[in-house]
């Protein structure tokens, strides 16, 4: 009972300090610019949002709490469950050469089998726990486990709960072991049950949703995580599809549908090692990065700040980024070495590239 009362006050602790409580203005300027805006921008702000917290699309259920599952991208994995019905997908490369996957979901409902379920790892963390989200995790690094311990925030672990909450496809012996664990909202019950976690509660809205401005056109982007792993999104039929480094559309298991996108989103920020010299660190006080959206891009800011803080999106002239309803697929960008960021136009020429902007030292 302490600790699920010391819960609740870190969840309250941490809602105040991510925007559920109305903050100073000040704290929606853009990096490096004077906050000057006008009536129009100022009513944009402080409009009331409705619909779905991580998508902005008409709600059709009772608001739950975000769900955020870590899922491998290791070329090993080679059925992924869930990809298609995530409301957000974040990649980013954090340790070796492949990345993963936080898949999030607009509340335990809306889980289906998703997987396979891999180790957590902290900077994805950062960005869910400020949405109040329930986490899910097989396993999680050093750096993961001393967040999760200093907020007090008790994730859904495989390797706690096994097959009461998580379930195990052996079906492809040529499969690891490792890559055919998965789970979904109905298994998962368990283990909020078990916990007693709310399901329900207050949840912000993890952007500003309306109609976005476009910027120049473009047809698709590749972010070169490593020299042996890429993620690739055009624009087809109306929706940013994800391809792998390889050319092959990123598929869901569930049902063969590929990943299709409303926005991307690029977070260029500024990259080091961590203390072990081995796991990447990046900074996400505020950085540049990309939007993308109806077959065009543009130049943004974001700001994030602490753990606690959310996200937030400015367009180039400070003012607050208008994000579309729909899916997200959000990648963090350090410019390791081996690691690109390119934007082509309809005919393959390049009209936005980002290379290696890190010392030789922190591979």
């Amino acid at each position: 009972m302490k600790q699920l009362i010391a819960v609740v006050l870190m969840l309250t602790l941490l809602l105040t300090g991510c925007g559920v409580v109305e903050q100073p203005d000040t704290s929606n300027a853009a990096p490096g610019t004077t906050e000057k805006k006008s009536a129009a921008a100022s009513d944009t702000e402080n409009a009331v949002q409705t619909g779905f917290p991580l998508t902005g699309l008409e709600q059709t259920s009772t608001e739950q709490r975000p769900v955020a599952v870590m899922v491998s991208n290791a070329p090993e994995a080679v059925r992924q469950w869930g990809l298609s019905s995530a409301s957000v997908a974040m990649e980013a490369l954090t340790e070796g050469d492949t990345t993963n996957y936080m898949l999030w979901f607009d509340g335990l409902d809306a889980v289906p089998p998703v997987g396979p379920v891999a180790q957590s790892k902290d900077v994805f963390w950062q960005f869910a726990l400020p949405m109040n989200s329930i986490l899910v995790q097989k396993g999680m690094n050093i750096y993961a486990e001393n967040l999760l311990n200093y907020y007090g925030w008790q994730p859904l672990d495989a390797l706690m709960l096994g097959v009461n909450c998580f379930d195990y496809d052996g079906s492809d012996p040529a499969i690891p072991e490792e890559y055919n664990w998965y789970t979904q909202g109905s298994s998962l019950k368990k283990g909020t049950d078990y916990y007693q976690m709310q399901l329900e509660g207050a949840v912000p809205f993890w952007q500003k949703f309306g109609t976005p401005t476009d910027g120049a056109a473009a047809a698709s982007v590749t972010v070169q995580f490593s020299e042996n792993q890429a993620t690739t999104l055009r624009w087809e039929d109306g929706a940013w599809n994800m391809y792998h480094g390889d050319g092959t559309p990123q598929l869901d298991a569930n049902n063969d549908i590929q990943m299709r996108m409303t926005n991307v989103l690029v977070l260029c920020a500024e990259p080091s090692v961590k203390d072990n010299q081995f796991t990447r660190e990046y900074d996400l006080t505020a950085g540049e990065g990309l939007y993308l959206v109806n077959g065009t891009w543009q130049p943004i800011h974001w700001k994030k700040g602490d753990v606690a803080d959310r996200l937030r999106l400015f367009a180039a002239d400070g003012s607050p980024l208008l994000v579309a309803p729909g899916k997200t697929y959000l990648a963090i960008y350090g410019g390791f070495a081996g690691q690109s960021l390119t934007v082509l136009d309809d005919v393959g020429g390049t009209i936005y590239s980002a290379e290696q902007q890190t010392p030789a030292h922190n591979k």
